[in-house]
């Protein structure tokens, strides 16, 4: 039995598969060409212009009076959208979030990796490796010394706060509801 593998794009937009010799082929698989087109003809259908040529959805829109409703009318509900790209961003293990709530709870004292180590129960190599890490994003300064190294949390602001808020959440009481 040979089989046929048919590569030409027919008028509506599907391809012929491969196929028995002499059997029909099989309909309905589409091009990427086919596709595309479809996706535009369902947007043009659904969305409107914004005049520049592109297509927004409906439900995209959203009424002036919700945009302008300021976040802390909003409420607790909301993400805090810094905080959550902080933490997307820096705290990608669970070590990792151990020191920036470390250094978060102490923002302004130096720490020797040693002493980090010792504080979270983690090994000193596993802590100078994450520590360095963390100041080669930038999140920690590291200050050198033949006798010492020391670590401690950035002065720039956006890490600050982020790092702060963070552990002020972390301090916060959870509300649990009463049995």
């Amino acid at each position: 039995m040979v089989l046929v593998l048919l590569t030409r794009a027919r008028a509506d937009g599907t391809l012929g598969a491969a196929r028995r010799e002499g059997s029909q082929p099989f309909h309905g698989i589409k091009t990427p060409r086919a596709e595309l087109a479809d996706v535009r003809r369902k947007s043009r259908i659904a969305g409107k212009s914004n005049g520049k040529g592109r297509r927004i959805k409906k439900k995209m829109l959203m009424p002036i009076i919700q945009a302008a409703v300021p976040l802390a009318a909003r409420g607790a509900a909301e993400i805090d959208l810094e905080l959550f790209t902080f933490v997307e961003r820096y705290a990608t293990n669970l070590f990792r979030w151990d020191l920036i709530l470390f250094f978060g709870t102490r923002p302004d004292e130096e720490w020797s990796s040693a002493d980090i180590a010792v504080r979270l129960n983690r090994s000193v190599y596993a802590t100078t490796k994450e520590l360095d890490d963390l100041t080669y994003l930038r999140i920690l300064v590291r200050h050198y010394t033949p006798e010492r190294t020391t670590y401690r949390l950035s002065k720039r602001a956006s890490v600050r706060r982020a790092a702060t808020s963070l552990a002020d959440l972390e301090r916060s009481p959870r509300i649990t509801p009463a049995a």
